[in-house]
């Protein structure tokens, strides 16, 4: 609980910081990182008002090693995504690729033909979901690699 405090008060001191950095932006382009600060902000807050009523009804619960390698994995993977992803795969495949390596690593041996193909079908919609968003109503370039 306390590690969502921490985490949630680091993520509103850098929501403040976009905000202050959309301010020198014209109208329009300045709302979407302006919205996107404020529910940061407004998630954020309420990320610390619920841990600290439930610190007060639980007891503190302690890290398990397992947990903290998928943590180290998942930042490692994180880095290795958008390097590969400007260079190799472009966004929507190396989006895809990368959500089911995730799920793959977060499932374990637990996971299932079935479900990883129903998984990959569904990063796959959502990929293709958030690039039709962002690059054809936003307009917002997005990476391309050698795939796509």
């Amino acid at each position: 609980m306390k590690s969502n405090i921490i985490v949630s008060a680091i993520f509103i001191l850098l929501a403040f910081v976009f905000l202050y950095q959309a301010k020198d932006l014209n109208y329009l382009s300045a709302i979407f990182p302006q919205i996107v600060s404020i529910l940061l902000i407004g998630f954020c807050v309420a990320l610390i008002a619920v841990s600290v009523r439930k610190k007060s009804q639980e007891k503190t619960e302690k890290m398990e090693k397992k947990d903290l390698l998928y943590i180290v994995i998942v930042i490692g993977l994180s880095f290795i995504w958008v390097y590969l992803m400007d260079w190799v795969f472009g966004f929507t495949v190396g989006s895809i690729i990368f959500m089911t390596i995730i799920s793959i690593i977060v499932g374990g041996k637990n996971i299932k033909a079935v479900q990883l193909f129903g998984n990959i079908v569904a990063y796959a919609i959502i990929a293709f979901a958030f690039w039709y968003l962002l690059a054809k109503l936003l307009v917002v370039p997005l990476p391309r690699g050698l795939l796509f």
